[in-house]
């Protein structure tokens, strides 16, 4: 029995996007554990336009009983995969490499995420994340939620956010951007190596209370090799600033040997006292996010 698909397309400026989810002509079936099961039932239906070994994925519900099934460039199904009753509609997102995917449910605001193995779909980890993952090399990113409310926070999404990721094959979870008292860190997109963040922060920790004392800060993780590096300040009396220049607003000086995280660094280097180097946005032990001078930074191997 031959199965035809029609994925219609639009191609413009070199990338390819799906105009419409290809359909399936009526009454061709296909075979999955001795039951044929009717191809337009599924819900959902997502091409995956880089995919290496996956071409396509489908969703199939029945009573909330949700299953995923995974089809080849060719439309040919490869495997599927089985959740069970869910009340939330979920779906499925493989990383980079497809050797791991991601199935996630949950409201819009507040969701789960569970990653599996692929094909093997052994699952290797877990966490609720707030609106937003992704992958770099491999790494699940996302924004994770504290266990510890914001103190007289007056909306219902009150606990701090921060920015996690996990590593599949060691299964290790580890915090990137932390949060303090003042201050959380949301991501609010990633788009071809940008992480746009935003600071919501107060001064004092009672103006939480009182909306029209919060404030905000927009942030821009370019994603390089040195991002997320443990590093020290390598000498005394460092400036720590707002913004990357001499007229920044100053936030505190570093000591020698205080540790920090870098996030990122600037584009272009700046000549400073005849010295030219990057600025790099850190975190410092506080969980305050600012620039040092890269002569002053010292990334550790």
């Amino acid at each position: 029995m031959k199965k035809v698909i029609i994925l219609i397309l639009l191609i413009t400026n070199g990338i390819l996007y799906a105009n419409e989810i290809y359909k399936i002509k009526n009454g061709n079936l296909f075979k999955s554990d001795d039951t044929y099961v009717l191809i337009n039932d599924y819900d959902y239906v997502e091409p995956i336009l880089n995919g290496k070994n996956i071409g396509y994925i489908a969703r199939l519900e029945k009573s909330w009983d949700y299953t995923f099934y995974f089809f080849d460039k060719n439309g040919n199904q490869v495997t599927s995969f089985d959740i069970g009753n869910s009340y939330e509609v979920p779906s499925v997102n493989f990383s980079p490499n497809e050797k791991f995917i991601v199935l996630e449910d949950g409201t819009w605001i507040i969701r789960g995420i569970e990653i599996f193995s692929y094909p093997s779909f052994s699952k290797i980890s877990e966490a609720t994340y707030k609106r937003l993952y992704f992958w770099i090399d491999n790494y699940l990113y996302f924004n994770a939620i504290s266990d510890e409310q914001i103190k007289g926070f007056p909306r219902d999404d009150d606990n701090y956010c921060y920015l996690c990721r996990i590593n599949p094959y060691t299964q290790k979870k580890e915090t990137i951007i932390k949060w303090n008292d003042c201050n959380q860190y949301e991501v609010k997109s990633y788009d071809y190596g940008k992480i746009k963040i935003e600071n919501m922060y107060v001064d004092n920790v009672d103006d939480w209370h009182d909306n029209n004392k919060w404030k905000y800060r927009e942030l821009t993780i370019v994603v390089s090799d040195c991002s997320f590096k443990k590093a020290y300040i390598n000498d005394d009396l460092v400036r720590f600033r707002k913004e990357p220049d001499l007229s920044g607003e100053k936030i505190s000086n570093f000591k020698k040997n205080d540790e920090i995280i870098v996030l990122s660094r600037t584009e272009k280097k700046s000549f400073v006292e005849g010295v030219n180097n990057y600025w790099y946005l850190v975190q410092d032990n506080q969980g305050i996010i600012g620039y040092v001078f890269g002569e002053y930074v010292t990334i550790k191997q």
